[in-house]
Parts: structure tokens; sequence; C-alpha cells
């Protein structure tokens, strides 16, 4: 047998391969495997300041992304979409909040609207240490 391999992408193989990784989660949770992130955008006029991309799993929403334009930190914005993100989950029945993050400044912010540091993986990539966070509502 004759393997060979490539960095070409084929858009056909890796709807292969999400299938396969769907198949193999739903095995092993019993539960539909729901990977359809939303997202709340924050906006100044017409331009963008900030937003989150999200997904919901049971109790869980996980926070793939938060973001605020640096000329617009420290504004409330970034709690502003906590905020959005908290009443989402009330509405959904959503138990925790959970991330992961690389970045000092982001950890802090999360800190102080409540988070909690669950684990941690020093130098996990990019020489960064990777915090798993999460907040119990």
């Amino acid at each position: 047998m004759s393997i060979s391999f490539t960095t070409f992408q084929n858009s056909a193989w890796k709807d292969k391969i999400d299938l396969e990784l769907k198949g193999k989660l739903e095995s092993y949770t019993n539960a539909p495997y729901l990977t359809q992130p939303q997202g709340i955008y924050a906006h100044h006029e017409a331009q963008l300041v900030g937003g989150v991309i999200f997904q919901k799993y049971k109790d869980i929403l996980w926070i793939d992304a938060l973001w605020v334009d640096e000329h617009f930190k420290r504004r409330g914005i970034g709690r502003g979409i906590l905020n959005q993100l908290i009443s989402i989950s009330q509405q959904e029945d959503v138990q925790n909040l959970q991330l992961n993050t690389f970045f000092s400044e982001a950890k802090s912010f999360f800190e102080a609207c409540g988070f909690d540091v669950i684990s941690q993986i020093p130098n996990w990539k990019y020489d960064l240490t990777c915090y798993f966070m999460r907040k119990s509502l």
C-alpha cells in the first residue's frame, strides 16, 4: 500500500474529517454535536468595536473569541458583551460560561468578571500559558 501526503486543502476532505469527528463525539457523549457558532457584535455608528463568537453545548456556553478594538477598551464594552452572553445563557438554561486564553490581560479581565482559572498548561502554544476558565451562573 502506498500512502502520499499533501498540504493541499480540499473541502471534501475537511468535510469528511469533520463528519468523522462529529460521529466520534456524538458516540462518546450520547448527544447531538452542534457546532453552529453564534456572535454578538458591538458597534459605534458603522464601526465594529467589539464582538464575541460562541457556541452552546448542553448547559455550557463556550466562548471561542471575545475581542474589543484597542481604541475602545476600558469603556465597558467587554463587560457589556459578557452581560449579553449571560442574558442569552439564562434564556437557554446554561449553567457555565467557559473559555481558554493565552493572554494575561484577557485572563485578568475575565477574572475581574467572575471567571475562575480551572487549569493551565504552561508553554502550550507559542510558548504562552493557556488558561482554561469557567464562570458558573
